[in-house]
């Protein structure tokens, strides 16, 4: 019984079946007990079946994932990035996340009702762009000249 085809073909809780009276769909279901947990589902191949006769489509797919993974990140990146320091007024929110991170850099207590993560984050932005928290963020207010808007946007 080397081949598959001469191994009796087995569903999970029978004994025995007769491949002959099965449909194509039916055998497809069908596995040996020897070979169930032989297969390899990250490869999609039998586990018998070694790295170098691995089918081609199966590793050109990875290769066109990366591709396409670097692709979709390099056009997310230009679209976020382009022309970000172009205004140069406190815009949207950060009125509000610019003051927050300013009260992290300045040590002064403030009450919020959000978890405070991602206001750390914006004060570790500030701090790394040279921000001293003295800027109050006022919506529709310049940016002062101290104040590294286009990193503190781009972090």
């Amino acid at each position: 019984m080397s081949s598959l085809q001469e191994q009796p073909l087995r569903r999970r809780g029978q004994r025995e079946a007769d491949s002959s009276t099965h449909t194509a769909n039916e055998r497809q279901a069908l596995v040996t007990d020897t070979d169930a947990d032989k297969y390899d589902h990250r490869r999609g191949v039998p586990a018998t079946v070694s790295a170098a006769q691995t089918p081609k489509a199966v590793n050109q797919f990875d290769f066109y994932d990366r591709v396409i993974s670097l692709a979709l990140t390099l056009v997310s990146l230009f679209t976020r990035l382009y022309q970000i320091g172009k205004r140069d007024i406190v815009t949207w929110d950060e009125t509000h996340f610019g003051k927050f991170g300013a009260h992290y850099l300045n040590r002064t207590f403030y009450h919020d009702v959000h978890p405070p993560l991602a206001k750390m984050l914006v004060g570790l932005g500030e701090l790394l762009s040279g921000h001293n928290g003295s800027f109050t963020y006022a919506s529709g207010a310049v940016y002062p000249d101290h104040v590294n808007y286009t990193f503190q946007r781009g972090y």
